[in-house]
């Protein structure tokens, strides 16, 4: 194996996806729930449906030709299994009609300006179509009305789409399509080629053109340096100025605390010189 398959083969095309591969499944991610939405998109693959009809077609003849009599018939037994079946593959069925009901019902309103079933009702404003929208989505000035434009240039969804299939962003879409076909599928090789080719533009790409590094070592590093820069400050100036004060409390409240001595004349003894001092203190501001 040569150096450039080798690096070829390293590069993990998704690693960017699977940090939020959690989020992807409908049906939940327990482990039920991955087998429930495995077997759910396994129904309706060519695989199953080949399978299914070969086995129908096997069962059907061996018992209609006398091979085997296990279930002749009217066939109860393989009538039996496919109700079986219909238990399990109705609900998955009913999953996907909210999704189908939305797009019936929306698509005419939102692009043709018609009501569900594509008939254009009375005005219910002037220079407006009384459509499944209106009340919600509601245009008071006709010239701005571009739904009911696109109702006048484009005659139905068919046409809208064949209108949307001539411009650049469905070739785009398709050469992209291709493109990826082409490096992952057909020609894996090709894409150590190009990496290497486009080694710049690649590596802007990855850095998501450098607004990750711009956020973690920026925004977020600032926010980080800040919360360090504050919590020295709460360390070494707020809790010194705070454990100094409670320091100068507990050592003068030491020392008033030997003044206490109990006995009644030692306080009778302090006030007399209290009231000498404040004596004192009135004669010196009064006279």
């Amino acid at each position: 194996m040569t150096p450039e398959k080798t690096e070829t083969a390293a590069v993990d095309h998704l690693r960017f996806h699977r940090p939020h591969a959690h989020l992807a499944p409908t049906f939940g991610n327990d482990t039920f729930a991955l087998k429930a939405e495995a077997f759910a998109r396994f129904f309706g693959t060519p695989t199953f449906l080949g399978a299914q009809t070969a086995i129908v077609v096997l069962w059907v003849v061996l018992n209609m030709t006398g091979v085997t009599h296990f279930d002749v018939y009217p066939f109860i037994l393989l009538n039996l299994a496919f109700s079986l079946q219909s238990a399990y593959a109705a609900p998955l069925i009913l999953l996907a009609i909210p999704s189908i009901a939305i797009g019936f019902f929306s698509i005419g309103p939102m692009l043709h300006g018609t009501d569900w079933a594509g008939h254009h009702a009375h005005d219910a404003i002037k220079g407006q179509v009384n459509t499944f929208f209106t009340g919600i989505v509601d245009f008071y000035d006709p010239a701005k009305n571009t739904v009911a434009f696109l109702g006048e240039e484009f005659h139905g969804p068919v046409a809208f789409a064949l209108h949307g299939m001539m411009l650049p962003p469905f070739w785009l879409t398709l050469a992209g399509f291709l493109l990826a076909a082409l490096f992952y599928l057909w020609k894996p090789d090709l894409s150590g080629k190009a990496r290497k080719t486009f080694a710049p533009l690649v590596s802007v790409l990855e850095n998501k053109y450098g607004f990750d590094k711009l956020w973690i070592d920026g925004f977020a590093g600032g926010s980080v340096k800040l919360g360090k820069v504050a919590r020295w400050i709460d360390s070494n100036i707020v809790d010194g100025v705070v454990n100094l004060s409670a320091r100068v409390v507990d050592v003068a409240a030491g020392v008033l605390r030997r003044t206490q001595s109990g006995f009644l004349y030692h306080y009778a003894f302090a006030m007399i010189i209290g009231l000498i001092a404040l004596l004192g203190v009135l004669m010196h501001y009064l006279r």
